[in-house]
């Protein structure tokens, strides 16, 4: 199914990029007018069925933050690395739910694959499950 895609998104790239776009744009819109303020719940995004937890979003913002600290010099905005981190996790669900709109799945043995040759999950070359449930915990 990986390779479904990658040869759909080399052949039709326009096609894609502008249904993406227009989905990921109608989601910021549409977030934009509900504001990012204090919530009372711990969602702090919807997207289809699909939600983005409080936890997730400071996961992901802290993780963002570590980043660019350490690789772009001199200061940066705190709210722009907020949208971003925002516009990543909304992009993702609306990547996941394209794929089930679609019927597009992963194979286990295919994501296995994929996972074990992931460099940072590799120690001395090979897949290291120790090093994989260590960089999970602390993400």
């Amino acid at each position: 199914m990986l390779k479904l895609i990658r040869e759909a998104s080399h052949s039709y790239p326009w096609l894609l990029k502008s249904v993406m776009g227009i989905i990921a744009l109608t989601f910021v819109i549409t977030m934009g007018w509900w504001g990012f303020g204090e919530q009372t719940g711990t969602v702090v995004a919807s997207i289809g069925d699909l939600t983005v937890s409080r936890d997730e979003f400071r996961r992901a913002y802290e993780n963002t933050y570590r980043f660019y600290k350490d690789k772009v010099p001199g200061e940066f905005k705190d709210e722009t690395i907020k949208q971003l981190v925002m516009d990543q996790l909304v992009d993702n669900r609306t990547w996941l739910i394209a794929a089930e709109n679609m019927g597009i799945t992963v194979a286990d043995d295919d994501l296995r694959e994929v996972i074990m040759q992931i460099p940072d999950f590799q120690k001395n070359g090979t897949f290291d499950p120790e090093v994989y449930k260590r960089l999970l915990a602390a993400n």
